[in-house]
């Protein structure tokens, strides 16, 4: 099954060329057999446009594209090809749109980005062990987003599809009326995903598999793949290595439903007496829970002011009196401002109120934490280390970031024993790049690592362009020594989109969090605890307690229910609690790398 979804891999080359020459019903491409191009497969046409700029840096940030539509390659030589416009530029799903005709020096490419995939059972026949070996060594290639087979399974029964017709071929007549339907069918269920459409067979005594690959909206196949196979061995490796973000499922220890939105999560010794309290955002206020035997129980809540909409949240010592303080960044009324509590055990003291910025918290050089701020006019503003002294905040040393980082979507690797220090950066498509002092990317992982991101326009914001103030938040990205060995790991979250209707409406299924080594040549994972049910929001470690020897290491993770457009195929309940904002804290055992 390896050799078979490496044969898949090869039908979807990362490549990109030129259209040379257009001929009245036809293109020529630069790309051939050389470059992995076959009849039938899909490239995407583009007109490369002018440079983009930073409406008020100037800073180039790459150059504007006009989509031209998708061309499907009908004959290939060595080194150009011939391709012929897609017939129905409406696309995969949506309103048809109009294209511009193709020109001379235009572009196509296929894309180097992870290809969305659902594996397909064309009927009840096909062993579950068999579609579950092939998508676990699509996923192992790295090429594949494969979507899982639990909702794939989902999707087709609550739909009343039991058999996936052949897919036609080009150059033979296509799939009958009724077999269009079910295709038709398929594109809408699986938005955007291509299909891999995976039967059995027996011939000659030996049992064989056929896989159609299938482009979104299209009935025909691209290409087709039939080798002999033992069903009987065909299964997921148990020993095998997975890839880096291999879908993984792990119990929690406890789960607790605390009955309120459960956004943010922060531990701190607020008391100062040794005993860690759990801080929890509810999106526009706080509840303070302590550890119990049965659980948490609550301690008290700090009310937020009307039109907050809290975007981060840190507890740590940050003046020096062994006792944490709380901070907490939002939005009010679309703009910037933060403040910061100190917790006596019955209410909150107001240390600092409505600073004009955003604040956080992440480990120093020394490994005490360090309070950086940046000003409320940009998300681009520089960031300076602030103090907490009696007067309240300080502005201190400005913190550089590497290009492309931002207040929310970088931390910092403090390389023991040394002044040096390495820059993590969390791209906006998902990748986690490690830059050096100097700037220069020293890494990059090569499969995206996808997740969410908050998008809060702030206060003077120009949709236009003209002034823009538009504030990404990612998943939590932290360096931090959570084992004790010296050593800072990196940790960061993901969720699992279960369908995309648009950019900015998904339903997700589960969450994942990741952790990584530095080696000093990679970022290596480390552990990883996945199959986290809901959109996990946040996640917190576990403060170890002093003199306990061989506690194990453990992590509290906050997730609410999935949003909507994934409850409808699942259960009620999640939808119920979705609706009324309810939340669930789970607490997990860390795994050992």
């Amino acid at each position: 099954m390896k050799d078979v979804a490496s044969g898949v891999k090869n039908l979807y080359p990362a490549v990109t060329g030129t259209i040379a020459k257009v001929e009245a019903d036809h293109v020529v491409l630069s790309l051939g057999r050389k470059d992995g191009l076959f009849p039938g497969i899909e490239l995407q046409a583009f007109r490369p446009g002018d440079p983009l700029k930073h409406p008020i840096t100037g800073e180039p940030l790459g150059v504007s594209e006009r989509d031209l539509g998708r061309i499907f390659v009908t004959r290939v030589e060595e080194d150009r090809s011939l391709a012929v416009a897609d017939p129905d530029p409406s696309g995969p799903s949506g309103p048809s749109r109009k294209t511009l005709p193709l020109a001379a020096g235009d572009s196509a490419r296929i894309t180097a980005a992870p290809i969305r995939l659902a594996v397909v059972p064309a009927d009840a026949s096909v062993p579950a062990s068999l579609r579950d070996a092939l998508i676990h060594f699509l996923t192992e290639t790295g090429r594949f987003r494969v979507l899982d087979s639990e909702i794939t399974a989902s999707l087709l029964i609550k739909n009343g599809i039991s058999r996936i017709p052949r897919a036609g071929v080009s150059g033979t007549p296509g799939p009958s009326e009724r077999d269009a339907d079910v295709f038709r069918t398929l594109h809408t269920l699986f938005d955007r995903h291509h299909l891999l459409i995976l039967r059995t067979d027996e011939a000659g005594g030996r049992d064989r598999i056929a896989l159609q690959l299938v482009y979104p909206g299209r009935d025909t196949a691209a290409a087709t793949i039939e080798t002999p196979v033992d069903l009987a061995r065909a299964a997921p490796p148990a020993s095998a290595e997975p890839p880096m973000f291999a879908r993984q499922r792990n119990e929690p220890i406890r789960s607790l439903e605390p009955g309120f939105r459960t956004k943010f999560l922060a531990w701190g010794d607020l008391l100062g007496n040794g005993k860690p309290l759990l801080v929890v955002s509810t999106g526009n206020s706080l509840e303070i829970l302590q550890p119990d035997g049965s659980g948490l129980a609550k301690a008290g809540a700090i009310k937020g002011d009307g039109g907050d909409e809290h975007l981060s949240l840190d507890a740590a010592d940050l003046d020096g009196d062994g006792r944490a303080e709380i901070v907490v960044s939002n939005l009010r009324w679309n703009e910037p401002r933060s403040s910061i509590y100190a917790w006596d055990g019955r209410e909150a003291k107001v240390l600092v109120k409505d600073h004009p910025g955003l604040l956080r918290v992440e480990p120093g050089p020394d490994g005490k934490p360090r309070l950086l701020g940046a000003a409320a006019e940009s998300p681009r503003a520089p960031v300076h280390e602030y103090r907490l002294g009696p007067e309240g905040l300080t502005r201190a040393d400005p913190v550089p970031l590497p290009k492309g980082g931002t207040f929310y979507n970088t931390a910092r690797i403090h390389l023991p024993g040394t002044a040096s220090f390495l820059h993590v950066l969390r791209t906006p498509e998902d990748n986690i790049q490690v830059i050096d002092q100097a700037g220069r990317l020293v890494f990059e992982t090569k499969e995206a690592l996808p997740g969410w991101e908050s998008v809060v326009d702030l206060a003077g914001h120009d949709p236009t362009g003209a002034h823009s103030l538009r504030l990404r938040v990612p998943h939590r990205l932290i360096a931090a020594d959570l084992d004790g060995d010296g050593v800072p790991e990196i940790v960061t979250g993901t969720n699992i989109a279960l369908l995309t209707f648009t950019e900015y409406f998904r339903g997700y299924r589960e969450g994942e969090i990741h952790a990584f080594r530095w080696t000093g040549k990679a970022l290596e994972p480390l552990w990883k605890i996945g199959g986290i049910p809901g959109f996990v929001s946040d996640f917190a470690a576990v403060p170890s307690l002093p003199r306990v020897a061989g506690q194990p290491r453990r992590i509290m993770i906050a997730a609410e229910p999935t949003a909507f457009a994934a409850t409808w195929s699942l259960d009620t309940a999640r939808l119920a609690d979705w609706l009324t904002g309810k939340g669930t804290i789970r607490l997990f055992a860390v795994p050992a790398p």
